[in-house]
């Protein structure tokens, strides 16, 4: 039973939780308002997106992230719990902690769920669920669909597959006995005398061949040892020639190379030696270093000289501007007079702007009075102790306000005489500055003056100190001429380095070449003397011991003959024999198989009568059992079209070729003849029948608007019946009537 669900997010659905009862829950409501949905919740708690019509992409709400189906069923005494989003399916058994979770993950789910209901999804879909406006589905599928269905819930599968197993094994025991004919047993008895005989008489000559090749094949290895033994004192001896040969050749090309560079040496060129150019290029050296510190004492000089009057000529430049600017500045007056003038115009400054600050408090003063006169004379009130004013009183005013403004205008008169004042005293301020500046200016210059006439007679005096160098200057054409020949007897002497490396090379490379004749001399007499080589060996183009070495080859051709012969009498007698052998274990093994075919025969059709017997008795009670399932459910589903359609259908059958048929007033129909409703009603009847019948652990039926199609009084009288059903129903409905005859009656 179905024992409640809660949705999140899921299609219309933001947040909904229901309870269900046994019996009939009925769900009614306004279009849209998910009624469907509760029924499509369930199915993607079992059995994830695919069950679900529309599949995954109804079954988010739209606007919405991340939908949870969570709800409760039980099943005897046990409560599984189911919680499925798009990313997590977990199945609980009796609670919700870790160790009451049994299955995780949509494929593990669905397989635990398969064990629990004992169906898989499109079995429980079409025995347990009912969509929309298709109650007639189960006569859509077929009465042989149905029937398929009905063998696989009911495991008649298995007896199937055992028919069809032993079919196959009287079908293959029939074949195994029409392929094993009778065999004549003495043929092969004397074919085995034949062979033995046969065998006895060609062994003694396998062993008398075996005997002749192992004396070739000993006489074979003499000859191998010998010729190998030739064969590598000819290889030493060839080697030993080519060897003499190439060290001959070697004292010839090196006698040639040495003669070659004793004549390189004797035909060198006589030129001084490193040692004497050496010599005078370090005498021309130091003559040149000479000059050199000669040219570079008058360089200085003449440096010295030329910055000296540059400075001076700089600083009788400067002196001359000096002057100058001072003689435009002749006319500024000097003196103490200048500042003490400056700070008495400072002060009376100061004292001008303080009289000015008072006058204009005083001018705010007078003119506040004024404002309380003008407001007092206005509002005939007096403004400070409010009262009316009398005839004396705005006399008195208006003498106060005649008297304070001829005030104002002799403050104002004050004020512009004392700016004035401020003015001319700022200007006689600025004149005075300028006059300090010049002042400045003037004593600065003056100073300026007298240190650059210091400096321009010092450096003068230094100019007159500076003496020329001792030694007389040198002509640039003579130090030219100097280096000249220096460089020149630097080339020659890299040149005698040059020949004098070449010589020492020479002389190494005919020592070198000396020895090695030498050595190439003693390795060619201990050749000799090693390996005997004479004269004639040497300078001969014959192969040593070619003659020897053919007259062995020749030898163990003949053995090789010999041996072949014999090799293949006895190949001939193993194969005669070997094949002789097979051919007796082949007769052996006939006849031990004749016998054993025999033996065979009685076994396979002892079985094959014993199978034949099982296979009728299995087909029989099948058939039996079937029809009386088939009989049940088209009874059961006859009585519910009876009681919903008034009794116009009296009947409905399964025909021999797989469909439904139903009775209506004696006559009989196929089901596309069927009004909407009828349809309905005998489809809702099947599957009635089907979920009552068919074992499974989840007694529940869900129906969405079975009755969609149905009169008020048709449709009440199958939620009568559906309320009388052993399984609890969870019913879609548009008719408020059907929730009346509900167990539970749910309104969204």
């Amino acid at each position: 039973m179905i024992l409640n669900i809660r949705l999140k997010n899921f299609k219309q659905h933001d947040s909904l939780e229901l309870d269900f009862t046994n019996g009939v829950n009925t769900i009614t409501g306004e279009n849209f308002a998910g009624k469907s949905s509760i029924l499509h919740a369930l199915l993607y708690g079992w059995w994830g997106a695919s069950a679900v019509p529309g599949g995954m992409k109804v079954v988010q709400k739209r606007g919405t992230q991340g939908h949870e189906v969570l709800f409760d069923w039980k099943i005897a005494a046990d409560v599984y719990t189911i919680r499925r989003t798009s990313s997590i399916c977990n199945l609980w058994k009796n609670g919700k902690d870790d160790e009451s979770l049994i299955a995780t993950g949509a494929s593990a789910v669905a397989k635990k769920l398969t064990e629990i209901f004992g169906m898989d999804r499109a079995e429980f879909c079409d025995i347990k669920y009912s969509e929309q406006k298709k109650a007639e589905q189960m006569l859509t599928l077929g009465a042989s669909r149905v029937h398929a269905l009905i063998e696989k819930v009911t495991d008649v599968e298995t007896v199937n597959n055992v028919i069809d197993r032993l079919k196959t094994e009287v079908q293959r025991t029939e074949t195994l006995v029409e392929s094993m004919p009778d065999q004549d047993i003495e043929e092969f008895l004397n074919t085995r005398v034949y062979l033995s005989n046969k065998l006895k008489e060609d062994e003694p000559k396998l062993y008398q061949s075996q005997s002749d090749m192992d004396f070739a094949e000993s006489t074979q290895k003499e000859l191998a040892d010998q010729l190998s033994d030739l064969k590598t004192r000819q290889g030493t001896l060839v080697s030993a020639v080519d060897q003499y040969r190439r060290i001959n050749s070697q004292l010839n090309e090196k006698g040639s190379q040495r003669d070659e560079a004793v004549a390189q040496l004797n035909n060198r060129p006589q030129i001084p030696s490193t040692q004497t150019l050496d010599a005078e290029i370090a005498a021309l050296e130091s003559e040149i270093s000479e000059v050199e510190s000669t040219q570079l004492s008058w360089q200085s000089y003449k440096t010295e000289v030329s910055g000296k009057q540059s400075v001076i000529s700089q600083y009788e430049s400067s002196v001359e501007q000096t002057q100058e600017k001072i003689a435009s500045l002749s006319h500024v007056e000097i003196g103490d007079d200048l500042d003490e003038k400056a700070r008495r115009i400072e002060s009376d400054l100061l004292e001008a702007k303080d009289a000015i600050n008072q006058t204009s408090t005083d001018l705010g003063i007078v003119k506040a009075k004024i404002a309380e006169l003008v407001n007092s004379k206005e509002n005939s009130v007096c403004h400070s102790c409010h009262r009316p004013f009398e005839g004396k009183d705005v006399e008195k005013v208006e003498s106060d306000l005649a008297a304070k403004r001829k005030e104002l205008e002799s403050l104002n008169s004050l004020m512009a005489e004392q700016q004035e004042l401020v003015d001319t005293l700022e200007l006689q301020q600025e004149s005075t500055a300028a006059q300090i500046r010049s002042a400045d200016e003037l004593s600065a210059l003056e100073n300026t003056l007298a240190e650059q006439k210091l400096q321009l007679q010092q450096y003068k005096d230094e100019l007159e100190h500076i003496r020329e160098p001792a030694t007389p200057e040198v002509p640039a054409e003579q130090m030219a001429q100097k280096k000249s020949k220096l460089n020149s007897l630097r080339s020659r002497s890299r040149e005698a380095a040059v020949e004098e490396v070449t010589v020492k090379n020479l002389q190494e490379k005919v020592s070198r070449l000396q020895n090695e004749i030498t050595q190439l001399n003693v390795d060619i007499n201990q050749l000799v003397e090693k390996n005997q080589l004479t004269k004639d060996l040497v300078e001969s183009d014959h192969t040593p011991l070619k003659d020897e070495i053919s007259a062995v080859q020749e030898k163990m051709y003949e053995a090789d003959s010999t041996y072949r012969t014999a090799r293949t009498t006895y190949n001939d007698l193993t194969g005669a024999i070997a094949a002789n052998k097979e051919k007796l274990q082949h007769i052996e093994e006939k006849i031990i198989q004749a016998n054993q075919v025999k033996e065979d025969k009685k076994k396979l059709l002892v079985r094959s009568d014993r199978c034949q017997q099982l296979l009728k008795f299995l087909r029989t009670n099948k058939d039996n059992f079937l029809s009386e399932v088939w009989r049940k459910i088209t009874g059961y589903a006859t009585s519910v079209a009876l009681t919903c359609t008034g009794g116009k259908i009296t009947e409905i059958n399964r025909t021999k070729d797989g469909k439904f048929e139903y009775w209506e007033d004696g006559e009989v129909f196929p089901v596309e003849a069927a009004s909407g409703a009828q349809r309905s009603i005998m489809g809702l009847g099947v599957q009635l029948a089907l979920s009552e019948m068919l074992p499974s652990s989840l007694e529940a039926l869900m129906l969405d608007e079975p009755t969609a199609d149905m009169s008020e009084t048709v449709s009440l009288a199958l939620a009568t019946l559906l309320s009388k059903s052993d399984n609890q129903i969870l019913m879609i409905s548009h008719r408020e009537l059907d929730g009346a005859v509900s167990d539970n009656a749910i309104h969204l």
